[in-house]
Parts: structure tokens; sequence; C-alpha cells
């Protein structure tokens, strides 16, 4: 009877403390993704070391797929469609409830503002598995959950490439990893686009060293958690007739808006506020950006309420656009339609190769003009 009191006692007191660790602490929940031979698991070890030496807390969700294969539960030379399906439906089941108890249980156990969780492969990469989009849907069915609402749970993706893709002759077989060359580098292109609908992704090489790569993993990190990263994005207007599906790329509906805060809470002079809202086969997420300096310093979901509330008076600009995500040349290409113009992003820091079926007319440096829709197209020379 004492020691049950007691017990009680414990747990009153931990959920009232629960509710005020939910207003001050931040968590950052990293998914890491990538071909095999990528480097995940000493990368993660690496990142994890790094941050803890910060003062985060950090734990890691250790991929569940390696764990199920290592039980025995796969015959690998004798896997029909079923049985890849079956095992899929299982691990996206241990996945999921992994991923919520590591979250729950830092509202009861993290001790710090900062609480980070890095994930050795997310529920997403599933699909990569699978024989389709249409294959991930129903377990999507299955599990009563849409892609949109699992994806928007991770703040940040990190894709390692495999070294199948960067670097052929260090790549390795081992006991867990058995698919060859060829097999790695369609599997390491298909995980790439299985994380399309993501928002922030970061993609690595491997072919240098694991600690120069590890490097440039905690560099990208730390920037994202400390509010310096930076939309090194390149924008070029264009004209195509490629068709996209939902195999290949994922097309999302956003209405960004910059907010014009008449609210005492939210109003600085220093700060820029925006909504964001995505669709994605009838399911919608939404937003609320804060922007310093230029620097995104908090990007946190908002419920539908909060987003349609009196709370965000005042629209000082609206961009309603429909943006395609799709991966070639082993880069990621943002094709988005507004108001009518054309255009593609990618990443400043990586060479512009032109993708199959597009023409570029130019370099888009001032992008209010595509908001009043004064841009002339002009070849390119």
């Amino acid at each position: 009877m004492y020691w049950t009191k007691l017990k009680i006692n414990y747990i009153i007191k931990l959920r009232r403390k629960d509710s005020q660790r939910e207003v001050n602490m931040k968590t950052y929940k990293i998914a890491f993704t990538g071909g095999p031979c990528a480097g995940k698991t000493s990368i993660i070890k690496e990142t994890r070391k790094y941050l803890k030496s910060l003062g985060y807390r950090v734990i890691v969700v250790n991929e569940t797929a390696t764990e199920l294969i290592s039980y025995g539960l796969l015959d690998k030379k004798h896997l029909s469609d079923k049985d890849i399906f079956s095992f899929q439906t299982i691990l996206f089941n241990q996945q999921y409830n992994k991923e919520l108890n590591a979250e729950k249980s830092l509202h009861y156990l993290c001790d710090k503002d900062v609480c980070i969780i890095l994930f050795d492969r997310g529920i997403i990469d599933n699909k990569a598995y699978l024989k389709g989009q249409e294959e991930f849907d129903k377990i999507l069915e299955l599990n009563n959950c849409n892609e949109l609402s699992l994806i928007e749970n991770y703040d940040l993706v990190i894709d390692l490439m495999s070294l199948a893709v960067c670097d052929p002759k260090r790549y390795a077989i081992d006991g867990v990893r058995f698919e060859s060359i060829e097999e790695a580098i369609a599997l390491d292109r298909r995980t790439t686009r299985a994380w399309l609908l993501h928002r922030n992704i970061e993609m690595f090489r491997s072919d240098i060293s694991l600690e120069e790569e590890s490097n440039l993993v905690i560099n990208s990190i730390t920037n994202f958690i400390d509010g310096k990263k930076t939309n090194n994005k390149d924008l070029y207007l264009v004209q195509t007739n490629r068709e996209f599906n939902d195999e290949n790329s994922k097309t999302v509906k956003v209405c960004e808006t910059i907010l014009n805060t008449s609210s005492r809470y939210y109003y600085s002079p220093d700060y820029v506020y925006k909504l964001l809202k995505r669709e994605y086969k009838g399911n919608t997420e939404y937003r609320l950006i804060t922007i310093k300096n230029g620097y995104v310093i908090e990007d946190r979901r908002i419920t539908k309420k909060l987003y349609d509330s009196n709370l965000f008076t005042g629209i000082k600009e609206e961009d309603i656009k429909e943006e395609t995500t799709f991966y070639e040349n082993d880069i990621l290409y943002k094709y988005i339609i507004q108001n009518g113009v054309e255009m593609i992003e990618v990443d400043s820091s990586k060479e512009f190769i032109i993708p199959d079926n597009f023409t570029v007319y130019g370099k888009i440096d001032d992008y209010n003009k595509v908001r009043k829709y004064t841009l002339i197209k002009k070849p390119v020379l």
C-alpha cells in the first residue's frame, strides 16, 4: 500500500511537470535516410556525441528493419511480393510505435530546454522497399494515417547518398546489407524519392571521408537548431511539357502568407511571421514560421483552428502556388507554378544541370516580379 501510494504521487508529480515542460521544451526530430552503405549509423553516432557535448538531450531511435531482419524473420533469397508487403506492414507498425514512444518519453524524462530525436530511418523509408506508391497508400489506409501528416512529424531530413552511387569501389556487402551495386543505386534513388514530400531535405555525398561528411552533417543540424539556416536557393524562369506523377515526384498546393502582425503576442519590428498551408491528396497541414534577419528561428506545426483564428490579422503578402519536387541528376529540383509563371528552384551550392524536357530562360533575381507577373520570357543564348 505504501509503495503504491508513492508511485501514484510520483506519477502525479510527473504529470504536473509535463505541461510546463511542453511550454518550455523544444523538440527537434531529425530523420536520417539514404541507400545501403551510406554511413548512417556511424554519422548518427558522431552527431549524437557532438550534440550531447553542447548540452542537448539526444536520443536515437535505431533502425527497425535491421532489428527485425536480425531476428531471422526474412529469408532474403526467397521473398515474394506478398512477403515484402507483409514485412513492410509489420515494420510500419513497429516504427510508428517506436517514434511515438520516443516522443512521449521526452515529456516525462527530458530535463533540458532542447531535446533532439535522431531517427536511423523514418517511417517514410518503408515506401522505398515496396512496389510503388499504391502499396504504401494501402499500408497508410490500414493504419488510418496520411502521408503528409506523417512526414510533417520530422523537422529535418538528412539524406546520405550510398557509396554505391558516390564511390562504388568502397561499397561492401555484409550480413544485413545484401544488395548488389546496381540494386543499391536503385534503392538509394527510391529512398530519396520516398521523402520528396518533405520541405527540409539536406543531401550529402559519401565520396569524401566519413569524418568530413560527419562534420558537414553536424554543421547543417546545428545551424538548423540555432536558427542559422540560410535559404541558399537559386530560382530560374522555365517552361516544360514534362508530365509528373506520384511515383517520380510530389506535387503540393501551397499558400504562404506574410503577416502584418497586429497581435501584441506576435508583434515585433525585427521579426517576420509567415503562415504556411500545404495540401496533398485532400489532406492539409499548417505551420507558423518565424524569421529574424533572414534566418528561420522557429518553424512549428499549428492547428487549423489557430491558422484560421483572428490572432493572425492583416495580410501583407500572400503567395498561392503549386510546387512539384523531383529528383534527377543526383539533384533535388522544385518546379513551381505561380500566377501562370513557371519556375524551378535548386540548391545554389550545386552545379545547375538543366533537367530533361525543361527550357531555361534565365535566373530570377527579384521574386517580387513573380508576384506582380511582370516577367518577360527571354531565351538564354
